[in-house]
């Protein structure tokens, strides 16, 4: 059966016309738009049927094969190919695909990374995007990146820190990768992870005093006052180095935990404070306290070689006035040279006990961290 005629079929079910003819009739109307005439001579009064579209071809896939048309969403895909409603299948729209799209920068494929030169996001790494880029970049906050120590510059290279083996303002130390580790080069403190000596500090008071010092605890507080000027840490728990009629540095140091002594520049002069008793300060207190080297001078004591109150009468009323008497004081340093001066100091400990001064003499205090 032709088109045409399966097409007529259709037209006389939808008319109702009768498909299969009774006797006498002569078929279907004329296609060129007469009527015929059935037998017994009756004359349809119907109009004749309209032209009816071309039927709409069947889909074919790419191949030329026929497929199925579905609908995915508002999209409508044929055969095999199919359209979402969020995202399009063509190469270079998806990130990750190895082919740069519309809305991309770049695009590497499975080599996209956050610490590469394409992102993960599909965006070229920049300095400031917050991304260390691993082989061009060595940080990277964004829009934090500064000047300021321990940050991130703002040409993405690590800006001056602790740790970087370089002594900057704010450090007492860096010893670089040995910080924190407990090891020191040559004869100086370990250093902290913080950039801090691992020590008690001592040093030897910028300013000199007379005897009057306001008793022991207005000693310790010239002590604090010039380490808290220093910016020295823990500066509120110094304590000079002085004995009045009963009192000495043993009994007002503390003893534990056990920890080295040191000078603000790093030299050590002492494992603990058994050993600073024992055996001295090394080559002496020679700095103040901001690690300036002074000349050798006298230091008010009253304190022994035992580190207990030298006398029990003579410490200029219990450092707090001006009697005409006199206490005893130490010698801070002395020169290497003659060697045998230096052997003298250092063995009969005359950092602490040397000679008597008169109470209204100047002289220096030693202050050490407790």
């Amino acid at each position: 059966m032709s088109i045409t005629d399966r097409r007529w079929m259709c037209w006389y079910f939808l008319t109702g016309w009768l498909p299969i003819c009774g006797p006498g009739c002569s078929g279907p109307p004329d296609p060129a738009g007469g009527a015929t005439e059935p037998a017994g001579g009756a004359t349809s009064t119907d109009a004749a049927p309209p032209d009816l579209p071309s039927p709409t071809p069947t889909p074919t896939t790419g191949d030329g094969t026929t497929g199925d048309t579905t609908t995915t969403g508002a999209l409508a895909t044929t055969g095999v190919a199919t359209t979402t409603d969020d995202a399009s299948t063509t190469g270079g729209d998806v990130c990750g695909d190895g082919v740069v799209g519309p809305a991309e920068a770049c695009d590497l494929g499975p080599d996209n990374r956050d610490d590469g030169p394409c992102t993960l996001d599909c965006e070229v790494a920049v300095c400031g995007d917050g991304k260390v880029w691993a082989e061009a970049e060595e940080c990277d906050l964004g829009g934090d990146n500064g000047d300021d120590f321990g940050g991130c510059g703002v040409d993405c290279t690590l800006n001056p820190r602790c740790g970087d083996g370089i002594l900057d303002p704010s450090e007492q130390c860096d010893a670089g990768a040995l910080n924190g580790t407990g090891e020191s080069p040559d004869a100086t403190l370990a250093c902290t992870v913080g950039c801090r000596w691992d020590a008690r500090l001592a040093f030897l008071s910028s300013a000199k005093f007379t005897a009057d010092l306001g008793g022991l605890d207005g000693a310790d507080l010239q002590c604090r006052n010039m380490a808290k000027a220093a910016g020295l840490p823990a500066w509120e728990t110094y304590r000079a180095w002085l004995s009045d009629g009963a009192t000495g540095p043993l009994e007002r140091f503390t003893l534990s935990p056990a920890r080295p002594y040191g000078l603000p520049n790093g030299v050590r002069i002492a494992d603990d404070l058994g050993d600073l008793v024992l055996n001295g300060p090394g080559e002496g207190i020679r700095v103040d306290e901001l690690g300036t080297p002074l000349p050798p001078s006298l230091v008010w004591t009253n304190t022994s070689v035992a580190g207990a109150p030298y006398s029990a009468t003579d410490h200029c009323n219990h450092w707090s006035g001006m009697a005409p008497t006199s206490a005893r004081v130490g010698t801070s340093h002395v020169a290497m040279e003659p060697q045998d001066a230096w052997q003298q100091w250092h063995a009969d400990l005359q950092w602490t006990s040397a000679l008597a001064l008169k109470c209204h003499q100047p002289a220096r205090l030693y202050c050490f961290e407790n």
